[in-house]
Order: C-alpha cells, then sequence, then structure tokens
C-alpha cells in the first residue's frame, strides 16, 4: 500500500497541451475583424444621436423665434406684418442654417394670427449613413386678446344677518302671528321662531308683505300674499333656530345700571310737561311727555306694587330714551301715544340702541298690547322677550327702525308700512349684533383678461 504522501498528482499529456494552446491562438485572431465589424454602426448611432440633439435644440430656437416674430405681425396689422415679423425673427434666432428660413405670415378668423417657418441643418456625423440635412419645421397659432368667464362650484361665506324679530316661546302655537296686513317692507328684516308647533308661524290675510328671511323651529302657515326677497325665498320650516341673541349683552347692560329706592316723590305718579331720567315706582304715567335723554327704570314698589308704565298724548324721546324694566314684576302696561310721537334711544352711553327692556331675572310671561296708533317715530332696541306682545293698527310712520325680541308676536292690521331692522351694538362692543355666519354653495364666476397668447 502507498501511504497518502507518496501519491502524485496527475499530469496533462502531452497532446492535450498542444490543443489548447491552439485554440487559444486561434481565439485572439478572430477578435479584431469581429470589434471592426461592430464599431462601424456604433459610431454612426452616436453621430446621429449627435446631430439629432442639435437638430432639436435649433429646432427650439426656431419655435421661440417665430413666436415672437407671430404676435408681432399681429400688432402691425395686414400692411406691416410681413415685415414686422422677418424683423422680429431675425432679431431673436441666432442659430446658422443651411439656407435662410422660408416665414409665412397669415391673419386668421377671429384675429389671430398662423405663422410657419421652414430651414435645414447640414449634418455631421449622420452623413457616414447618408443623411445629409434635417429639416426644421415650426407653427405659431397667436390668438388675440379675449376676456373669458369661467364658472365652477364653491362655498362662499356669508355674513351673519341683523336680528329684527326673535320669539323666544318655544311651544306656543301662532308664536308669530300676522294678520290682516298690507303694504310692509320689512325687505331688511331676518325673523327667527323658536317654537315647534305644527304651526309656530301664521300669516294670514294679508297683501303685499315682503320680509328678509323668516326660520321656524316647527311648521309655517302662509298665504302668497307673504314674499321672501332672500334666499331660499321662501319661510324655512324645521330649522335650527339659535337662542337669545341679546341676552349676554343685555346682561351686561343690567348691571352697570342704578336702582334707586323708592320714596313718596317717585311712587304712583303722572308725570306731565318735561321729565327726567331716574328711578319710578308703581304705576306710572308719562303724559304730554318730553323727555330729557337717559334711562327711565320702572320698579315695583314696596309692597309688591307692579311697576306698571302708561305712556300716553304727546311724546317727545328724540333726545334718546330708554325705558327699563328692572324686576319681575313691572312693565309696559299701555301705550296710547298721539300726533307725531318720537321715541328714538340714546346713541352714547350704556344703554346706547336701547329703547324699552327688561331684566334677565323676569320668571312669568305677561301680556301687552300696543294699538291703533300713527305717523310715530320708533327706533333702537325693544328687547321684552318675556311679553306676549301685540301690536296693532300701526300705518304710515316715517320711521320705524327697530328689533324686537319678545317671547310671542302678534302683529295685525298694519297698512304702508317699512320696517328697517335695527343693528344694535352694545355699549361694551364696537360692531352689531349678528346671527352666526352661514356658508352657502353656489356658483362662482370668474372673469379673467387674457393677453395675446401662443397656441402651437
Amino acid at each position: 500500500m502507498v501511504p497518502p504522501s507518496a501519491k502524485k498528482e496527475p499530469r496533462m499529456s502531452a497532446i492535450t497541451t498542444r490543443k489548447l494552446v491552439g485554440f487559444s491562438r486561434d481565439s485572439e485572431g478572430n477578435v479584431a475583424p469581429m470589434f471592426a465589424l461592430m464599431l462601424v454602426p456604433l459610431m454612426a448611432s452616436v453621430g446621429l444621436a449627435i446631430d439629432f440633439a442639435r437638430s432639436t435644440e435649433t429646432k427650439t430656437d426656431m419655435q421661440s423665434a417665430l413666436d415672437a416674430a407671430a404676435i408681432a405681425a399681429l400688432q402691425a396689422g395686414p400692411a406691416g406684418a410681413e415685415a414686422a415679423g422677418n424683423a422680429m425673427f431675425n432679431a431673436n434666432f441666432n442659430a446658422s442654417l443651411t439656407t435662410a428660413p422660408v416665414l409665412n405670415f397669415t391673419f386668421v378668423a377671429g384675429g389671430g394670427m398662423r405663422a410657419t417657418a421652414r430651414g435645414s441643418i447640414d449634418a455631421t456625423f449622420a452623413t457616414a449613413i447618408g443623411l445629409q440635412t434635417f429639416e426644421l419645421a415650426v407653427t405659431s397659432l397667436i390668438e388675440p386678446s379675449r376676456t373669458v368667464t369661467e364658472t365652477s362650484t364653491g362655498e362662499i361665506v356669508i355674513a351673519g344677518n341683523i336680528p329684527c324679530v326673535h320669539v323666544m316661546d318655544q311651544s306656543n302655537q301662532y308664536a308669530f302671528d300676522l294678520q290682516g296686513n298690507e303694504n310692509i317692507d320689512a325687505s331688511t328684516c331676518d325673523a327667527r321662531v323658536r317654537s315647534n308647533r305644527s304651526t309656530a308661524m301664521r300669516e294670514e290675510g294679508g297683501e303685499n308683505i315682503k320680509f328678509k328671511r323668516i326660520d321656524v323651529k316647527g311648521q309655517a302657515s302662509v298665504t302668497e300674499g307673504l314674499q321672501i326677497v332672500s334666499t331660499p325665498y321662501q319661510v324655512s320650516e324645521d330649522a335650527a333656530v339659535v337662542g337669545n341673541p341679546y341676552e349676554s349683552s343685555i346682561r351686561d347692560v343690567a348691571q352697570v345700571l342704578t336702582v334707586s329706592n323708592c320714596t313718596n316723590a317717585n311712587t304712583g305718579k303722572s308725570w306731565v310737561g318735561n321729565v327726567s331720567p331716574g328711578t319710578y315706582c308703581g304705576s306710572t304715567e308719562f303724559k304730554n311727555a318730553t323727555f330729557a335723554p337717559g334711562v327711565y327704570i320702572i320698579k315695583s314698589s314696596t309692597g309688591n306694587k307692579t311697576g306698571a308704565l302708561t305712556l300716553s298724548g304727546d311724546l317727545d324721546g328724540s333726545a334718546g330714551v330708554t325705558f327699563y324694566f328692572s324686576d319681575n314684576k313691572s312693565k309696559l302696561a299701555s301705550y296710547a301715544g298721539s300726533g307725531n310721537t318720537v321715541l328714538k334711544a340714546p346713541t352714547t352711553g350704556t344703554t346706547r340702541g336701547i329703547l324699552f327692556f327688561e331684566g334677565n331675572n323676569r320668571g312669568n310671561a305677561w301680556d301687552v298690547v300696543i294699538s291703533t296708533y300713527h305717523h310715530h317715530t320708533w327706533q333702537g332696541l325693544i328687547y321684552l322677550p318675556s311679553a306676549n306682545l301685540t301690536m296693532n293698527g300701526m300705518n304710515e310712520f316715517p320711521m320705524f327702525n327697530v328689533a324686537i325680541s319678545a317671547n310671542t308676536l302678534v302683529i295685525e292690521n298694519w297698512d304702508n308700512m317699512v320696517w328697517e331692522a335695527y343693528a344694535w351694538t352694545p355699549f361694551n362692543q364696537s360692531s352689531p349684533i349678528r346671527y352666526g355666519d352661514e356658508t352657502e354653495e353656489t356658483e362662482i364666476s370668474t372673469t379673467t383678461d387674457k393677453p395675446l397668447y401662443v397656441r402651437e
């Protein structure tokens, strides 16, 4: 047995070695001819790519120059189009062509200009495959200035309206009731009715009555005599009517007013002629009165007697007057102004903009009827959210610029009245109270003036 260390590696035979050497020599002899055959198309491809890139760059320059030339030709008009176009093209095109470019300028229908340019450049590397030139042709179409209107659908924000009528009761039938009225222009007046009854609002027997908007939490019964002048152009039923828009600001006003005590001098009196602001207790009447500007506070007297205000005769509140019912038993008992009565809210001070108002501490609702009065002027906020207010027989007011907040509101037998919504700005605010902003989907038209532009 031969030990492993004594084994010998096998050797190639002399014949095998000679064959391999011969094969190697044959392979080396074939490489050069094969590479030479491949080099020709490779160089032609590279050369063609270089020439094509050069022709593309030249064509781009030619297009830019032609666009400018077409605009110049259009602006020059028929008589000078060709000369202006050629001059502009030559000024902007600096590439070298085999032959001079051939330009053409043609006016087209609608006032536009169609321009063409043709030319060629010599090939360089591509001549190896028989390609001598690259033909170049470009076109520009210039359309004249025009106005374009585009329409799209989107949402716009609508600023909240100024409150005009806000009816507080949430369960009464006919909480807002319009009966037998004619020729009422309340087209700036936004009414909101919080009652959820099946006939929370009613209008009947009327003719030519216009409101800007009426929203009712419940349903409404109306005739053709009522017209809603803003979108949605009808009474909105099942609406999400907001709460009292004035409450917090009225509370601010009430908190800073001083209510004096009741005495024999200010309790149960009738006042005639010139009267001054202050606290008045029990049954109080102002008759044929001229009011100095300020706040007239009506208060229940000792013994829990109702503070009941009666207004009668010729009343002059043109200097600015506020009537404040300060406790849960004080109220407006009756109104019978005559002649050309004028009641306007103050324009300055804590109660600016408020004509009648009650505090926020009242419990039960109370009734008041204001009937048969003509040719009066009222201006300001009437804030009586616990009053069942009936306003009867009003006509031909020189000014009725008011906002009303009441528990229920009946308007009947009005004729020839213009009702302008009163915008109340509280003493501690800088802008009027409004309902919240709303969004509305609408078609939006955008008009754009388009200058001369290129269609290639």
